[in-house]
């Protein structure tokens, strides 16, 4: 009888406290649980916010580049249209005060076959541009008119814009607008710089700018130069070009946050923030 009694005690004393274990465990979990759907939820709040102020300065960094490159595009095609000046132009010092009544940087003539006959470079007579210089293609493809994105000079090493212009089959004429100064400007603002100022906040582990093919080609971390997303979960929502996060498959202190960049209503790349959980939680 007495151990009977005995049984019965021990059952009486560890079932409810092995139940209050369980339900220790079972509470702690879904505590933590709350505690990190709650810090994830306000590194989604706080990513959101801080991506779209930044991408707002994004937005105004490109429209400006577009701008300013639309401006000296105008200005080629201006300039060329007004092939016919170029009739009594024999030597340099013509074809140059022709650059000067345009108000333009550099002036090219090349023969119809791809040779340059007459130039306001200095120190330079003839020239032979190599098959895949945009002279040649120009030439190649019969076009009339085509402008160039700014690039470097393939003799003097100098950043222009050129605009190339057939004149009646007779020859073709390459305009040129210097782009040092502009390009110098822009060095200063450029898309390595703001993203190198958006990564001062101290919640911010990095910060990346994704263009339209989806491939990383500039961010705060080098490692992360050249990559593309891998999971088809991040691929498909970037498809959507709309704004997601996600807790950082191999970090999970890192919140993840996507924001799409459109610059006059056209999408041209993707704000990608590492949101550090850690200090929500200090």
């Amino acid at each position: 009888m007495k151990t009977k009694l005995k049984l019965v005690d021990k059952k009486t004393i560890i079932v409810p406290f092995v139940v209050s274990i369980l339900l220790f465990i079972v509470l702690n979990t879904m505590v933590i649980q709350s505690v990190n759907d709650h810090y994830v939820q306000h590194s989604e709040e706080s990513a959101y916010n801080l991506a779209k102020g930044y991408a707002s300065s994004l937005q105004n960094l490109f429209e400006s580049e577009r701008v300013i490159d639309q401006l000296l595009e105008d200005k080629l095609l201006l300039a060329g249209k007004t092939t016919g000046i170029y009739a009594g132009v024999t030597d340099r010092q013509s074809l140059l005060d022709v650059a000067t009544l345009l108000n333009v940087d550099e002036i090219n003539l090349y023969d119809m076959d791809g040779n340059l006959r007459l130039t306001t470079m200095p120190d330079i007579n003839e020239w032979q541009p190599p098959t895949e210089h945009p002279v040649q293609v120009f030439i190649k493809d019969n076009l009339e008119t085509f402008v160039e994105d700014i690039r470097e000079n393939a003799v003097t090493g100098l950043l222009y814009k050129y605009g190339y212009f057939k004149k009646e089959n007779e020859m073709v004429i390459q305009i040129g607008i210097s782009a040092e100064s502009i390009y110098h400007l822009f060095a200063k603002i450029n898309l390595s710089f703001l993203l190198e100022e958006m990564n001062d906040q101290n919640e911010i582990s990095y910060v990346s700018f994704m263009n339209e093919e989806m491939i990383i080609v500039s961010s705060t971390l080098d490692t992360h130069l050249g990559q593309s997303p891998q999971e088809e979960v991040i691929i498909e929502k970037l498809r959507m070009k709309e704004s997601f996060g996600q807790v950082n498959h191999l970090d999970k202190q890192v919140y993840e946050f996507y924001h799409p960049v459109m610059v006059s209503g056209e999408f041209v790349g993707t704000l990608v923030i590492g949101y550090s959980m850690l200090q929500q939680q200090a």
